[in-house]
């Protein structure tokens, strides 16, 4: 996966990246690296303080987007966003969100996907394993053939023949080297007949059944890091509470941004600045369609959208300029709250980060997607922290209930 990977969650601020749920933020080989020679499969009011933060992340970076090189650019951080909206009544904004009860249900399928894992013994026909892999074609790993954690069921034909086959009867832990040929009607034709390595290493392998059936000394006997059944479902429930828990934050904290833009008054937007964000995402989307799917994103939307360029340039600045009016709220209320980001604070998250987007500094990574993009990010994130802390939260299951018992 390029390092582009960062733009839908960056450019967009959480609102575009729904329209790639299937690529993520952040890197991930599982679906994506995989997804083509490896797996056999063909399309398978600013102060003056940020003002000069921002002069001098500039000259600082090389790699910058045009619009950013302009000298009469002018980012989101340097305009009077009082001329653009106006923010609601936000320190008495509520929102309503569910809490979802965990039930056992949830604990076991917990159990069944994630828990049941063996750290000894040998890969059976049928089983989930964990491996990681490299591939490699005349020495030199290929595009497609490396991936970390990814799990595979073993008989799926997932992968080139005997692939799966080579790894029966490897133990949790070993790495063994799988000498394959690619079949000679491949879809790609590099790969068409060639010669590779696959280097493959079991991380542990997973019981292709269901808790119910299990034994306290069938848990002991595979090896599992559990001393009984209790145990197994203790964690799982542990697991499942912390997923609920979780996903009822990142709601509220949705419902909090939603809630912020929805009871804003928005006047206008900047072109400029939904144009910017529109071809960020569209250049993103061409670097996923020839890096991952080896089609031009024409190609890619006619097939899979079953639309024209035209249609799909269309929804995209309709969702960018959706993208834009979040912004500006995000940006006025970040200003109203005086929580502007230092240039220490964006600096320091970017090094935090880089190595999670594919980027050995934090430099390379602004300098890559944008300081301004980037910037946005962070602001984002602190206009969450605020909002969490002024918002009130109600359950709307609850009040839904009580509206109907009057």
């Amino acid at each position: 996966m390029k390092r582009k990977s960062i733009l839908p969650r960056l450019c967009f601020a959480g609102t575009l990246i729904l329209c790639l749920s299937a690529c993520g933020a952040k890197t991930d080989t599982n679906k994506e690296e995989t997804g083509s020679a490896a797996v056999g499969s063909e399309l398978d009011e600013t102060n003056e303080s940020t003002q000069n933060a921002v002069q001098e992340a500039a000259a600082d970076i090389d790699a910058r987007p045009e619009t950013e090189d302009d000298i009469d650019y002018t980012g989101i951080q340097d305009i009077n966003v009082g001329e653009y909206v106006t923010l609601g009544d936000y320190k008495n904004m509520t929102v309503e969100v569910r809490k979802d009860e965990v039930t056992d249900d949830d604990i076991e399928s917990i159990i069944n996907s994630r828990l049941m894992k063996i750290t000894k013994g040998e890969v059976k026909d049928g089983d989930i394993v964990n491996i990681d892999f490299v591939g490699k074609k005349d020495g030199e790993a290929f595009s497609g053939g490396t991936a970390e954690d990814y799990e595979l069921e073993i008989g799926s034909g997932t992968f080139i023949p005997g692939f799966e086959e080579g790894l029966i009867g490897v133990e949790a832990g070993d790495t063994v080297d799988l000498k394959l040929t690619f079949p000679d009607d491949y879809g790609n034709t590099e790969y068409a007949g060639a010669d590779v390595v696959f280097t493959v290493t079991v991380n542990s392998i997973a019981v292709n059944g269901d808790y119910e059936s299990l034994t306290d000394e069938e848990i002991v006997s595979l090896g599992m890091p559990y001393g009984s059944k209790k145990e197994l479902w203790d964690e799982g429930a542990r697991i499942a509470n912390e997923d609920a828990q979780t996903a009822y934050e990142a709601s509220i904290r949705s419902a909090a941004l939603n809630k912020l833009v929805e009871e804003s008054t928005i006047v206008s937007v900047p072109e400029y600045l939904v144009d910017e964000e529109m071809e960020s995402y569209i250049g993103y989307m061409n670097d996923i369609c020839q890096s991952v799917y080896e089609t031009d994103l024409e190609t890619y939307v006619s097939v899979y959208y079953g639309i024209t360029m035209d249609e799909y340039e269309k929804e995209i600045k309709e969702m960018s300029q959706e993208a834009v009016r979040a912004n500006l709220v995000y940006e006025a209320f970040a200003r109203a709250e005086g929580i502007q980001p230092s240039e220490e604070q964006i600096t320091g998250r970017a090094d935090a980060e880089a190595a999670d987007y594919g980027y050995a500094t934090g430099r390379e990574l602004i300098g890559d997607v944008g300081y301004n993009t980037f910037r946005m990010y962070v602001v984002q994130e602190l206009v969450e922290d605020r909002l969490r802390e002024i918002v009130t939260v109600t359950d709307n299951e609850t009040e839904s209930e009580s509206e109907t018992a009057n």
